[in-house]
């Protein structure tokens, strides 16, 4: 790297470092077409990620850009090897959405947790030079590249920079009270307690009808819930009171062949008098054969 770009990148870390807190090691978000693009120049992405950033460096990716890899065909199996090297950040998501939309959410609107981002799709780097305080870097031809420091950057650091020339609450309570001789410190004092009181009391109630709001729609699933279950057993009675109709229908006309329907205990008793009869008789064809 060139001493003069080596340089520049120090000063924009600097100013990353110095408004924003990034600490080294920086965390730095890599995507799959940064990955594929490194891969294709042999390149290794730690050591050129730590030259570019002039500090150590950790890339990351997400489970959503190794997915998206995957889904991209065999030719993109060495990048997705390369990426399952890189450590894993935890998406904020539960289903698996495009790579961009996956950094786009963990970033969100304040880079709170002061990520970098190693990307080749240029629409990304757009939507991240809207965000301030987002390092970007991205490869031009087979050279790694920090890109300047965004407006949206400067601005905000601008915004920070005013509000320490502001002063402060203590000193805002002294002017006051120098400015107005009537000023009742205590007055304002409990003026804001009350209203922090207020507050507090909305938001109990706030929780307190979201809760109850839970408990309703609760209560509505399982009512129609039951409703449910009860049409169905009410439809299954019907069908088994229907089924047992046609039944004593048949057995009252007879059945098949005119033989009606009798219970176990009927059936049982006629069939052991007809063998008693049977019994007789062969008793007595016997006797008659013996007095022959």
């Amino acid at each position: 790297m060139r001493v003069k770009r080596q340089k520049q990148y120090r000063k924009s870390m600097a100013v990353y470092a110095n408004a924003f807190k990034f600490r080294e090691p920086y965390q730095v978000l890599v995507d799959g077409t940064f990955i594929a693009a490194a891969l294709k120049l042999r390149a290794d992405i730690y050591s050129s990620l730590s030259s570019v950033l002039v500090a150590t460096a950790k890339p990351m990716t997400t489970q959503c850009v190794i997915e998206e890899l995957r889904s991209l065909g065999e030719d993109m199996s060495g990048a997705v090897i390369a990426g399952k090297r890189l450590e894993r950040r935890r998406c904020v998501h539960e289903k698996t959405v495009p790579a961009a939309e996956c950094l786009k959410l963990i970033i969100g609107e304040e880079n709170q947790f002061n990520y970098c981002v190693a990307t080749q799709d240029i629409e990304l780097r757009r939507h991240f030079r809207k965000v301030p305080g987002v390092p970007l870097v991205y490869i031009n031809k087979s050279v790694f590249i920090l890109e300047p420091v965004s407006t949206a950057t400067e601005r905000k650091i601008a915004d920070l920079e005013k509000q320490k020339t502001l002063p402060k609450p203590q000193e805002v309570k002294i002017l006051k009270k120098m400015a107005d001789p009537n000023y009742d410190e205590a007055a304002e004092a409990a003026a804001a307690a009350a209203a922090a009181a207020q507050a507090e009391k909305d938001k109990k109630r706030k929780k307190r009808e979201k809760k109850l709001l839970a408990i309703k729609k609760l209560r509505l699933k399982k009512r129609k819930l039951a409703q449910t279950e009860g049409t169905v057993a009410k439809g299954k009675r019907k069908r088994d009171d229907d089924q047992n109709g046609e039944k004593s229908d048949f057995s009252e006309s007879g059945g098949e062949g005119g033989v009606k329907e009798r219970s176990i205990g009927e059936v049982s008793a006629k069939r052991r008098k007809q063998v008693k009869k049977v019994v007789k008789v062969e008793e007595g064809e016997e006797a008659e054969e013996v007095k022959s």
